[in-house]
């Protein structure tokens, strides 16, 4: 029992001195009693007080530790979006409309030399928004990662194409001023995740940032030491557009057509279309350039390199087809009897085989 509800179970029992306590103008009390009921209340007043910063400090533990239970592969939809998730430190608008906003989480224990930003998935519909992902990049923070997670415009408020690219472009402009505004460590590694429609829309963000711009690039992002993290990423879209499944019918809708009506429009938006140039290494910036002024420094940090790009998908995926998730330029790793949603569940196998890649990478920098 708490110490609220022990204290309400007292004063239920003792109802005439509760009574007298709480309802003085029913009696006609002595100078001694009001002395006594005014040191009454104070205490009262002061068991209340620790029992709800008990409570609070209580909470805040809890959800510092929240810990997800671990699961089978091939995870339904149904049950990421049953969990629970952490409150965002944070929450960054980059543009005038309520779907413009980026949610962070600041990390949990020892910081990691990793951050995330996270792209989610959703057919690029106005139905699935952020919050079926808030587990997920709640559960990575408490891994020890800084987590950026945006939301954006989709199909059906505005979204279409290539107005969400253009967002996620947006977006990234504004957490590179984040980063750089907090000194971000001069050898951190940024690594871009996106989940399947999410992980389109990182591909060619990417593709933006680093040195193969697409079509329709509204980029001027300057984020160095990239890495692309692609789950369940939809990459050949003008294959994914013909196909059945109900993601795979969305897409028309958010293209403004078909691929034989939009020809050019596909070509513009297909991952495909474009090189993910690998570097040997990402390009860091140098202590001079921390020491600058942010204005200074956005003009500075040029010839952004891509570290490192890899897609990964599950053998049962029934969403993405694997030869839609591949691009060649990309490493491809298949996680054995994962479905779509396994990457983006924090008790799922696929889930830490994710965290392991992005442990490796914030030890190697």
């Amino acid at each position: 029992m708490t110490q609220q509800n022990k204290l309400s179970s007292w004063f239920l029992t003792n109802k005439a001195f509760s009574a007298q306590l709480f309802c003085p103008n029913q009696y006609k009390p002595s100078w001694q009693w009001q002395n006594l009921r005014s040191i009454g209340l104070s205490i009262l007043m002061v068991f209340f007080l620790q029992a709800t910063a008990l409570s609070n400090a209580a909470n805040a533990k809890a959800e510092s530790s929240l810990d997800y239970l671990k699961v089978p592969a091939n995870v339904p939809y149904s049950e990421v979006a049953k969990l629970s998730a952490i409150s965002h430190t944070k929450t960054i608008s980059y543009g005038e409309s309520p779907e413009q906003k980026i949610y962070y989480w600041s990390a949990n224990g020892v910081k990691k030399n990793n951050v995330i930003v996270f792209i989610h998935g959703g057919c690029w519909l106005e139905g699935y928004d952020i919050k079926h992902s808030l587990p997920f990049t709640s559960a990575l923070s408490l891994h020890g990662f800084d987590v950026y997670s945006i939301e954006y415009r989709r199909t059906g408020n505005g979204g279409e194409w290539p107005v969400a690219l253009n967002d996620i472009e947006l977006a990234l402009q504004a957490i590179e001023l984040q980063l750089l505004s907090a000194n971000m460590s001069v050898d951190a590694a940024v690594s871009i995740i996106g989940h399947s429609a999410g992980g389109h829309l990182a591909t060619l963000a990417v593709m933006n940032a680093t040195n193969d711009k697409t079509a329709n690039s509204a980029s001027e992002t300057t984020l160095s030491n990239l890495h692309l993290f692609g789950l369940a990423p939809i990459i050949d879209l003008a294959a994914y557009a013909n196909g059945n499944n109900d993601c795979q019918t969305a897409t028309p809708a958010f293209m403004g057509g078909t691929p034989s009506d939009k020809p050019e429009a596909y070509k513009a938006a297909n991952p495909l279309k474009y090189k993910l140039i690998i570097q040997n290494q990402g390009v860091y910036l140098s202590k001079a350039i921390l020491s600058t002024s942010i204005e200074t420094e956005h003009k500075l940090r040029a010839n952004n390199m891509l570290g490192s790009a890899t897609m990964l998908i599950g053998t049962n995926d029934d969403i993405v087809p694997q030869s839609m998730a591949q691009h060649p330029d990309a490493k491809f790793v298949l996680a054995n009897e994962a479905g779509h949603f396994d990457w983006i569940h924090p008790g799922s196998p696929a889930f830490k085989q994710l965290v392991d890649k992005l442990n490796v990478l914030s030890s190697s920098q």
